[in-house]
């Protein structure tokens, strides 16, 4: 797959403009390429490999297989690639999606979020949706990796399913 390099932007949108340039899109997908904001990522960073590379990787892959696939379904595949590949930054995924989750499908980030929370406190913790980020930090991450490893397998198993009707 091409990966695009982007760089000096006249603006990063709403997104930069409104966190005064301390956040803003790291990059995304399209069923051509993948374009990444340069200034987002050391390249030698697991952050980059993963967070970005794989996870947009993920959605490349997705668009093929699964033409038309929604973009919360899209995210909450390519967040369970970040868990499953992650070491180093691996709980800082899961504080992030903690911290940013909402169970409102329209809003495809923060929704992969509460899906992935959600899923994984079952499988976990047998609660519904665990939110202390302590109990979390206790669960090696071996087991994290291999319950979202559980997660998309049965979730790739679903689609392929729904797509052969």
């Amino acid at each position: 797959v091409t990966v695009y390099f982007m760089k000096d932007f006249i603006s990063l949108g709403w997104m930069e403009y409104s966190r005064l340039g301390e956040r803003y899109p790291g990059g995304w997908a399209t069923n051509k390429a993948l374009y990444c904001v340069s200034k987002g990522y050391n390249q030698s960073s697991e952050k980059f490999k993963i967070v970005y590379l794989k996870h947009e990787g993920q959605h490349f892959y997705d668009y093929k297989r699964f033409p038309g696939l929604e973009s919360r379904d899209l995210e909450y595949r390519g967040k369970l690639i970040e868990m499953i590949f992650c070491n180093k930054e691996l709980y800082n995924r899961v504080a992030y999606y903690l911290k940013n989750a909402k169970n409102d499908p329209r809003n495809a980030h923060p929704h992969a979020n509460y899906r992935i929370v959600t899923n994984m406190s079952q499988l976990l913790f047998g609660s519904n949706y665990e939110t202390d980020f302590n109990r979390w930090k206790k669960i090696p991450k071996s087991r994290l990796q291999e319950v979202a490893k559980i997660l998309y397998m049965e979730n790739t198993k679903s689609l392929l399913t729904d797509y052969a009707n």
